[in-house]
Parts: C-alpha cells; structure tokens; sequence
C-alpha cells in the first residue's frame, strides 16, 4: 500500500516508516515523544536499534511481534509498504511499524488526567506505562513512562513499591506508601489478568487526603449538602452574577469557590488552563475579594516582554540609564503594583534568564532599577497563570521548578469550555446581548436573536479557543447577521476555512488546525496585526509570538520590529 507522508504523521500511535534496509525514513510525533520518554533519546538510526531480528525479506504480510523499547515491551503492527513519503525515492518498498501504547489513546489520557489522584498503569516487568499528570504534584517525585518501579525502592519511597507486592501476591493490595518528599499516599493496586492467567497489567489508584484542593473541593460540596451553608452558596452565585461573571456548571463554581478561600489569604496562586478559558478573570476575582482590593491590579503578559527590556519594564530605571531612556527614570511594574497584585500572565514563555531574575525579585521582596544602586522594597501579592500542561511546567527546560514552588502555594485548575458544557448556552446569551447594545443601542427592534438549531450547532461545537473564541465568534454573529433572527451560522465566522456546506462535526475538526502556519500567515496578510490576527483565529497572541521566536512562523511585518 502507499504510504503517503501526511498520514502517517495522522496516525494516533507512535509510526516508524523504515526502508527495505531498515533505515528510518520518517517517525510521526508520537514515535519521538515514546523514544524521548522511554530511551532519554530524540532519533534512532535503524529501526534494528528497536528490532534487532529486522529482515525484510521474511516479511511478506502484516504481521505483529513484541518490541523492547527503553524498559518496555511493546506490542508493534508491521506491515510492509510502498514508500513515498521520500520523493527521491518513489515506489520504493519499505515497512510501517505501529507501536500500541496507552499512553497514546487520547481519549483515556484525557480522562485520566482529568483526576487529581494519582493513577499509574504498569507492566507484568513492574515497568510503568502510564502515570497520569497528578504524580509529581501528590509526591513530589518526577518519575514517568519507562520508570522500573524495582529501581525505585529506597530511593523515591521509603517502603516497597505496591506494584511489586502484587507481583509476588497476585492479589489487589492496599498500603501506605512514603515518599522521600514527605508525601504519605494510600495506595490501592490490582492486577489485570490474561485468559491464561498471566498477570498483564497492574493498575494503581493513590490518594493523599491531605491535599489541599481535594479538602476544599470536598468542603465545598459539603458546603452545598448542609442547609446552613447554603445561604453561602447562593451569596457566592449572586456575587459571581454581579460580576457578570458566567458560572453555571459545577466544575468552574467550584473554581471559584476555591478562589474565594484563598482571596483572604496572601498566599501566591498558580493558575493553570488551556488559551480562552478566563485565567485572568479568576485572577481579578481574587484580588477584588482581597485585603489589596483597593490597591492596583498590574496585569504583565509575560510573552510581550522583549527579552532586552525585561528588567527595565519590570524593575524600572534610574534617569540616563540606557540611550533613549525617559530622562526622568521610570518606575517599573513591581513598584506601580506596590501594595497590590501582580498578574504574571503567560509566565510559561519567559526565557530562563528572565526567570532567574524574576524568581530573585520574589525571594528577596526587593527590586533595584537599572542603573540604580539602592534596593526597593515591594510588597505584592503573585498570582500567575499559563496555558502550558504541567507536563511541561514541571519539566526544567521550560520552567524553573524553585520559580513554581515560589508560586503555586496554590494551584488552580481551569477546565476547558468543552468540558462545562452548562456554562456554553449562558455565555452566548450574554455575548449575544452585550454585542446588540453595542452594535444596535436603542434599537432593540434591531437585535440579533439565534435559532434553536443554530444554537444546537454552538453548543455541540468543541470550543478550542475557549471563551475567547466563543466571545469572537457571537460578535461576528451580530455584526454579519442579515436578518433578526439567524438560521444558519454564516460561513464567514470560520475566517480560516471554508465551511459552507459541511458539518458541525467536520467544522470542529478543521477548526483545530486554525493555527496552522499557513493560516496564521494568510489571515495576518488582511489583518496586518498580531492581536487582530489572533482575535480573528480564536488563539492567544502568545500562541503567534512563540512561533515567531522559534523560528517556526515568519511575518514579514514583525521581522522590522
């Protein structure tokens, strides 16, 4: 069969596409992610560095074999094919690998990072295949796919690993298990057997009762059971109501609920949550239910800072500091915020250096300008958020793990508009109402309404730009709606496709690849600006600027500035 290139980067496990040698001639992003993730490496050679009894010629049809890959052994589909994903070289013969791993199943890492207690899947070998995001978070360990639960004994928990005991017991097992961080987990194992009786698989649920949101989501629900908190709640649902602030599903009330807990205290807040999804609208929410209320709210997007006027747009400068300075000297964000709240948005796209400087300023609670030679005392509340998976926020190369700790005393989960449902039908009502005042004022003769089946469209729609895209998308709406009432969602609304004439099912899919280069390059020709190509797309601006510093995306206009 032919092998074209584009589809074997669509194939939802990891792909190796070999030639009759064995040479590697392309690997899909899974098949890097599984190799960075269970080897510690980026690249093979040959695929006999994966499967040493590769031989062309003995493989006439698909067939399927065992691989060792790092620590695991992995089932692979091999089948043989006509290579021409190298034009060089077309009608060539060459073989497909496909490796099955959970860990590629979207659709199951999804739902199990979607639990705050640790869930970890391992092998008949105690190798771990899966860990879900909450294992570094509940013990302070960093251990992952690939990890030999044999290996980890004495050194990252103090007792036996569970997974060996029902190893040796082939029973579910309960038992405490300490971590070197102090971390105490309850942890519950069982084993998934073969049909001959083999132990295949082991799977391990962990608890920390101690955990801080697990206690407040729990209060929380408490709180609604118990009649006499229930004034509370609805207090909490008008005050939410007042702030024109749209809460209906259970999963962002409770959001705020927990960040109205911490609102009293002055402990920094860590808010984690895909791009569109109101991380700054939580942050206000707390500083406006703070002590610092009447104190300033200094928002810093942290991917718009050049990297050469970081310390002076944060710490300020003294008069004659650097040509072109204000001869006056400037103060810097820290001191404006000074008494208040400083908003670190996108702090996940500064470069390390900036976080070294930055974490500095925390720790010491004292800045000094450029060009100064005294310290400046401040005293600011840190709230900071990012659309980076904790993946990556505890990964070293991306983010300072001494900077998190400095400000994730508490974290915040935001989950995605597709995963609140509820909350879809009330935001386009409000979208809806504040964009016919704006556009018809006192003419309500005028106003734009939406029908049921356009409404039904919205709502099943996956929302991958969040509450900002949904928010962009009701304005053009009402702007290009050329009747009252609007039966049909007009094919402009999509402004990077052309989705006349297709499904809501085959809109979601092509609006996830809204920000693809080509797009983004297309609609800023019309557009001419970052932030209207970005309000046009559905993204955040971040999401274009950290193209362009990779090198990745190339705007001929922003190469000038």
């Amino acid at each position: 069969m032919l092998i074209p290139d584009s589809v074997i980067e669509s194939i939802a496990s990891p792909g190796f596409l070999v030639s009759s040698t064995g040479e590697l001639l392309r690997i899909n992003r899974h098949g890097y992610t599984l190799l960075s993730r269970t080897m510690q490496i980026n690249q093979i050679r040959n695929i006999r560095e994966l499967d040493p009894d590769f031989d062309f010629k003995m493989l006439k049809n698909a067939q399927t074999k065992i691989l060792k890959i790092g620590k695991l052994k992995l089932q692979s589909h091999i089948y043989p094919c006509v290579n021409i994903a190298d034009p060089e070289l077309p009608g060539s013969l060459g073989v497909l690998y496909i490796i099955d791993n959970i860990l590629f199943n979207a659709d199951f890492v999804r739902l199990m990072n979607a639990y705050e207690d640790l869930i970890t899947v391992a092998n008949s070998d105690g190798v771990i295949e899966f860990v879900n995001n909450a294992s570094f978070l509940q013990t302070g360990e960093r251990y992952g796919v690939g990890t030999d639960t044999h290996d980890m004994n004495g050194t990252q928990i103090v007792n036996e690993p569970i997974t060996l005991t029902v190893l040796r017991q082939r029973k579910p097992v309960a038992s405490r298990l300490s971590y070197r961080s102090g971390a105490v987990l309850l942890n519950r194992a069982w084993p998934l057997f073969k049909d001959n009786g083999e132990i295949d698989k082991i799977a391990i649920l962990a608890q920390n009762i101690l955990n801080v949101s697990q206690i407040d989501e729990r209060l929380f629900i408490e709180e609604r059971q118990n009649n006499s908190s229930q004034d509370e709640a609805e207090d909490m649902a008008q005050q939410l109501e007042d702030k024109q602030i749209i809460a209906r599903s259970a999963a962002i009330r409770r959001t705020f609920a927990m960040a109205h807990k911490v609102a009293a205290s002055d402990a920094s807040v860590f808010i984690q949550g895909e791009s569109g999804v109101g991380k700054e609208i939580i942050a206000k929410f707390i500083h406006q239910n703070s002590k610092r209320r009447q104190q300033p709210f200094i928002s810093v997007n942290c991917s718009a800072i050049p990297r050469e006027l970081f310390e002076a747009e944060m710490f300020g400068y003294e008069k004659g500091a650097f040509t072109g300075a204000n001869r006056m000297g400037k103060p810097g964000l820290f001191e404006m915020a000074n008494g208040g709240t400083v908003f670190l948005d996108e702090i996940g796209e500064l470069p390390l250096p900036m976080q070294s400087k930055l974490l500095r300023a925390i720790q010491e609670g004292r800045i000094r300008r450029v060009g100064g030679i005294k310290d400046i005392a401040i005293d600011v509340r840190y709230i900071s958020a990012t659309n980076l998976s904790m993946d990556k926020v505890l990964d070293d190369s991306y983010f300072r793990r001494d900077l998190y700790y400095r400000l994730s005393v508490v974290l915040l989960m935001i989950p995605p508009l597709r995963e609140r449902k509820e909350d879809i039908l009330p935001l386009i009502n409000h979208y809806t109402n504040q964009f016919n005042k704006q556009t018809y004022g006192d003419h309500p003769e005028r106003y734009v309404r939406i029908s049921k089946d356009a409404l039904r469209q919205l709502i099943e729609y996956s929302w991958p730009g969040n509450i900002r895209e949904l928010r962009n998308t009701v304005e053009r709406i009402v702007i290009l709606a050329e009747a009252g009432l609007v039966k049909e969602l007009p094919s402009e609304m999509w402004a990077h496709a052309n989705y006349s004439n297709i499904t809501i099912e085959e809109k979601s899919v092509r609006t996830k690849a809204r920000a693809d280069n080509e797009h983004i390059i297309e609609v800023y020709k019309n557009c001419g600006s970052v932030y209207e190509t970005a309000k046009q797309l559905g993204i955040a601006p971040s999401t274009i600027y950290r193209k362009i510093k990779s090198g990745k995306l190339v705007l001929q206009n922003e190469l000038q500035h």
